[in-house]
């Protein structure tokens, strides 16, 4: 059975991240100890941080941030950049554009629904 083209996009997709797991392992720890972090900053009473609480705790997270967003923005780039990901993306669009002429479109329907979608690309911040 082949795989829909639907299918073949996700993979595509997966193959270009599959080694973006570690930084949005990193990401996500980094956020967690930000959100736990500015709940930490309540007195003993159980109260509320104040506004000056978590804008410190926000100034002092931020350069953490940054690095990661900066650390996964260049990881994405360099994958976006071998040629093996640009041969995925390639196989996914000659699949799609194979499976709209079977599905029954014409040449230049299929052609056009191909050229008007997106690649499925990690978002860079555009």
């Amino acid at each position: 059975m082949k795989p829909s083209p639907n299918r073949v996009g996700v993979s595509a997709l997966c193959a270009v991240t599959e080694n973006l797991e570690d930084e949005m392992k990193t990401l996500l720890i980094g956020s967690l100890v930000f959100v736990l972090g500015t709940g930490w900053i309540a007195n003993a009473k159980d109260q509320p941080a104040s506004p000056e609480q978590v804008s410190a705790a926000m100034d002092k997270m931020t350069p953490a941030v940054i690095k990661m967003a900066e650390t996964m923005y260049e990881f994405q780039l360099g994958k976006l950049s071998e040629p093996q990901t640009a041969e995925k993306l390639a196989l996914y669009v000659k699949n799609l554009y194979e499976a709209l002429l079977k599905e029954g479109f014409s040449k230049e329907e299929a052609l056009k629904i191909v050229t008007s979608l997106p690649l499925p690309l990690p978002n860079l911040g555009k």
